[in-house]
C-alpha cells in the first residue's frame, strides 16, 4: 500500500471516530435537554411525587421507564406531551390505560405528524362561522358546566371541516366511514366517504394537546 493510500486509510478511520464522538455528545445533549423540558413542564414537587409512589408501590419503576422512554425521543413537543401525561397520571386525572394509550402515541410523533395535526385543527373557516365550536375553544370547564353547549362543542370538534389525512387516519385519531347517499335527482346511489375525528383524537386534544400552547 502505498502512503497516499494509507493516509486516505486512516483519514477516514479519523473521520468516522470524529463523527462518532460528535454523535454522541450530540446524543448526550439532546436527552438533556429532552429531562430538562419534561421535568419543567411536569412542575411536580417532590412531596407531590412521593405520595404518588407511597400510594402505588408498583409503580416504582415509572420513573425509570419514563427517562427510557424520552431517551428515545428528539421533538421538544414529545418531551412536553410526555411530561403532561405524566402529571395527570400522578395527580390521578388519568388511568394507567390511558396514560400508557398516550405514551404509545406520543412516541409515533415526528415533525410530520405535529405539522398535519396542527393543519387539522387549523381547519376551520371562520367565513362559515365554525371556529367558535372547534377544538381549539374547547375548555374543559365549560364542558363539565352546560352539557347542551359542550354537546355541540364535541360535534363540532369531530365532525366539522376534518382533514383527510392518511397518516392521522393510520394513528387512529380519524376515522374514515362510507355511506350511500341517494341523488336527489337521477335517484342513483353513490358510496360517499366520511371523515370524522376520533373519540381518542378528542381524548388526547382535552387531556394533553391543547396544553403545547401554554407550555
Amino acid at each position: 500500500m502505498d502512503s497516499i493510500s494509507a493516509g486516505l486509510g486512516s483519514g477516514i478511520k479519523d473521520s468516522i471516530q470524529n463523527i462518532k464522538e460528535y454523535s454522541d455528545l450530540s446524543n448526550e445533549a439532546l436527552y438533556y435537554l429532552q429531562i430538562k423540558t419534561f421535568l419543567e413542564t411536569a412542575d411536580l414537587d417532590d412531596e407531590e411525587v412521593n405520595r404518588f409512589f407511597e400510594k402505588n408501590k408498583n409503580e416504582y419503576r415509572l420513573g425509570v421507564e419514563v427517562f427510557k422512554i424520552l431517551e428515545s425521543t428528539y421533538i421538544e413537543r414529545q418531551a412536553i406531551l410526555l411530561a403532561i401525561n405524566f402529571r395527570n397520571y400522578v395527580k390521578n386525572k388519568i388511568d394507567k390505560t390511558k396514560f400508557n394509550q398516550y405514551t404509545s402515541l406520543i412516541m409515533k410523533f415526528d415533525s410530520h405528524i405535529f405539522h398535519l395535526i396542527d393543519e387539522d385543527l387549523s381547519y376551520p373557516n371562520k367565513k362559515l362561522g365554525i371556529e367558535y365550536y372547534r377544538g381549539v375553544t374547547l375548555p374543559e370547564e365549560y364542558l363539565l358546566d352546560e352539557f347542551d353547549e359542550s354537546y355541540k362543542v364535541i360535534s363540532a370538534f369531530i365532525d366539522f371541516q376534518v382533514s383527510d389525512f392518511k397518516e392521522l387516519k393510520n394513528l387512529g385519531l380519524i376515522d374514515e366511514t362510507f355511506k350511500d347517499i341517494e341523488n336527489n335527482y337521477s335517484g342513483a346511489i353513490k358510496p360517499r366517504t366520511i371523515v370524522k375525528r376520533s373519540n381518542l383524537y378528542l381524548e388526547f386534544y382535552l387531556d394533553l394537546y391543547r396544553y403545547l400552547k401554554n407550555e
